[in-house]
C-alpha cells in the first residue's frame, strides 16, 4: 500500500511503500526521490475495524509511518 510522508531532510512530501501482506512493524532504508539522501522507514500496520475493505469482508488495513533521519 502507498502512503505519504514527508521527508526529514528537505520536508517534501514523498510516496512510500509498505508491504500490508507483511509483518505489522516493518523497517528499511530507503533513499528520498527527491533529495536521495537515506531514511529509515518505520511502519506499522494495523487492521481499523471500524471501515471495511472494498469488497466489505475484512477490516481495511492503514499503516502509519514516520521517516527517520539517519544521520543521527
Amino acid at each position: 500500500m502507498e502512503c505519504r510522508a514527508r521527508c526529514p531532510y528537505c520536508w517534501e512530501e514523498v510516496e512510500v511503500w509498505v508491504d500490508p501482506g507483511g509483518a505489522c512493524e516493518q523497517r528499511y532504508v530507503e533513499d528520498c526521490s527527491i533529495c536521495c539522501r537515506p531514511w529509515q522507514v518505520v511502519a506499522t500496520v494495523v487492521q481499523a475495524p471500524w471501515s471495511q475493505s472494498e469488497d466489505g469482508d475484512e477490516p481495511e488495513e492503514r499503516a502509519q509511518v514516520m521517516l527517520l533521519r539517519l544521520d543521527g
